[in-house]
């Protein structure tokens, strides 16, 4: 019996090593398939960019061979990529202190440019923002081939590092045999968790973050460590600056430059801001070979506004050049498509028994007016009002009127006079465009486009009487301007555009009667409202005096038409 318990002790030894043995091979399967996936997980962390280090957390039960601190030579090609790194992350560092120090530069000089606009201040401050400038136009990333991308971050490592405030995977990986043991074991941690969080993810512990969120949260918003706002800002400065400084052209050309840029392309209140700026640089110094491009962006980025196509007709009436690009045959079949959608819109009975009229809608004393009754919604839910419709048919009919198609124009212009029908002003080009009518020798009814010119005069002369004596808080509803011996000719602008008619038609002893009613009545009310330089532009004296000299001259009058010029046509 004595043998036999000594076999049964053998044995049960035998079957204690047997499991220790099978323990021992598990442990090493599962030390190496964990070793296998954090060497994934490194190559996908060197492909996003690591994340910032945890603290030193000290670890227990771990594996020797995770714990172990590779220290095999590296390669030539991990040394060049490492020294690279570092040298692309120290030429980024010096050009962020550089970039701080033209800022606060540039903050010094704007002070005193808008204090008294020091011309060598001006001069200063585009000298010191060419060079950032320069410097924004040198990346990459923000003039993608593909327009179509917003910007999310920077294809350089180093820059999106500095920018994020993290280290770059590369400047990281130059960095670990510096800081020896405690940065392996926070970055042995920081993968442990790593691996953790997609392990609990793949089970369902925990939902899957939106891509979207992750996106926005990788996203740089700093260049240089400055907002791009802060950059837009310095920009529209800079654009200034060269316009005072004589440079008009250049200040257009950097502003085109900007704002094709990936941070601000797809940015619309941006896009908006900074095409405003370069159209009023390009209005101020008559940079007119930007007038077509800017009023087709703003015709098709907004074509719901009427006051983006008063805009257009305004730069229109600026100069000559203007007028004859903007009354090209390309803009005016840009305008005649946006014609047919608006047909569409105006004329379809269930778009507009469909849509929601507003609480606040403006309700005027004459029921006439119904220029800010909603027909129709585009795209973007805008709603679109017949003021808005009245004034895209009035810049078509300006492109008609000017290449001499004064039949096509009058429909257009009547046609947005239905629908705004207390606009002063249409009534005023409508009767203007009967007046060009009456001219053509080959019509049959030249009296009566005459006659019908002077009647669409009459009604603007009452639409903008009632527009200053409401000005004036003088209005009353109950009385027309045709009521007794009321006259609705109470300033310079009616009297002159009387005296222009007359003039045109040939009525010279009416026009005469006018011009010199031009010369005594004063402009109109709410020029006065707007500043000393608007409220020149509006004083039409000096017109009206050369005009009525002409007459003088013609005439033999001399002494009288010297008398006015010296009077109102000279300059001291």
């Amino acid at each position: 019996m004595g043998q036999v318990d000594k076999a049964m002790d053998i044995v049960n030894e035998a079957g204690k090593v047997e499991e220790r043995v099978r323990a021992a091979t598990a442990a090493a399967v599962a030390a190496a398939a964990l070793s296998k996936s954090m060497a994934g997980a490194t190559e996908s962390l060197d492909q996003d960019g690591v994340m910032q280090l945890l603290p030193a957390v000290e670890l227990r039960n771990t594996p020797a061979s995770i714990m172990k601190i590779d220290s095999r030579k590296p390669s030539e090609h991990t040394v060049r990529r490492r020294k690279q790194a570092d040298e692309d992350r120290s030429r980024h560092e010096s050009a962020m202190r550089n970039a701080g120090i033209a800022f606060k530069r540039l903050d010094l000089l704007k002070a005193q440019i808008d204090k008294d606009s020091n011309p060598d201040a001006i001069k200063e401050y585009c000298r010191v923002a060419k060079r950032l400038y320069v410097d924004w136009q040198h990346i990459r990333a923000f003039y993608m081939s593909d327009r179509s991308r917003p910007f999310r971050n920077y294809r350089n490592t180093a820059l999106t590092s500095l920018e994020n405030g993290t280290h770059g995977s590369s400047a990281g990986a130059a960095q670990k045999g510096s800081n020896g043991h405690a940065d392996m074991q926070q970055e042995i941690v920081k993968r442990i968790n790593r691996l953790s969080r997609m392990q609990q993810t793949l089970n369902g512990a925990h939902d899957v973050v939106d891509r979207e969120e992750k996106d926005e949260a990788s996203r740089s918003t700093t260049f240089r460590g400055f907002s791009f706002n802060r950059w837009l800002d310095m920009f529209l400065m800079y654009g200034k600056c060269l316009t005072l400084n004589g440079e008009p052209e250049e200040a257009v050309k950097v502003l085109e430059k900007v704002s094709q840029s990936s941070v601000f392309h797809h940015e619309h209140d941006k896009m908006r801001l900074i095409r405003l700026v370069t159209l009023s640089i390009a209005l101020r110094a008559d940079v007119n070979s930007q007038f077509y491009s800017q009023a087709r962006w703003w015709c098709g980025t907004k074509p719901t506004g009427a006051v983006i196509y008063k805009l257009v007709a305004y730069l229109m009436a600026s100069n000559i050049e203007a007028l004859t690009l903007l009354s090209a045959t390309n803009m005016y079949k840009f305008i005649g498509r946006q014609l047919e959608q608006t047909d569409k819109i105006y004329y379809n009975r269930r778009a507009v028994s469909e849509i929601p009229v507003p609480d606040n809608l403006e309700i005027f004393d004459d029921i006439r007016d119904m220029s800010t009754q909603p027909v129709g919604t585009v795209k973007d839910g805008q709603m679109r009002t017949r003021n808005d419709l009245a004034a895209l048919h009035s810049l078509a009919a300006h492109c008609l009127l000017t290449a001499r198609s004064d039949a096509a124009s009058m429909m257009q212009y009547t046609q947005a006079l239905s629908l705004a029908p207390r606009d002063a002003s249409l009534a005023l080009h409508l009767g203007v465009t009967y007046f060009v009518h009456s001219c053509k020798r080959l019509r049959g009814d030249r009296q009566k486009a005459a006659l019908k010119g002077l009647m669409y005069l009459e009604r603007y002369a009452e639409l903008r009487y009632i527009e200053e004596k409401k000005a004036a808080g003088e209005y009353d509803s109950d009385r027309t301007t045709r009521q007794g011996d009321l006259n609705a000719v109470v300033t310079q602008e009616i009297a002159y555009n009387f005296a222009r008619a007359f003039h045109f038609l040939g009525f010279l002893e009416l026009a005469v009667e006018y011009y010199q009613h031009a010369l005594k009545l004063p402009i109109s009310r709410l020029a006065e409202s707007g500043s000393g330089e608007e409220e020149s532009l509006c004083d039409l004296r000096r017109e009206a005096a050369y005009n009525l000299a002409t007459l003088y001259i013609s005439s033999g009058a001399m002494l009288k038409a010297r008398e006015l010029l010296k009077e109102y046509c000279t300059i001291d």
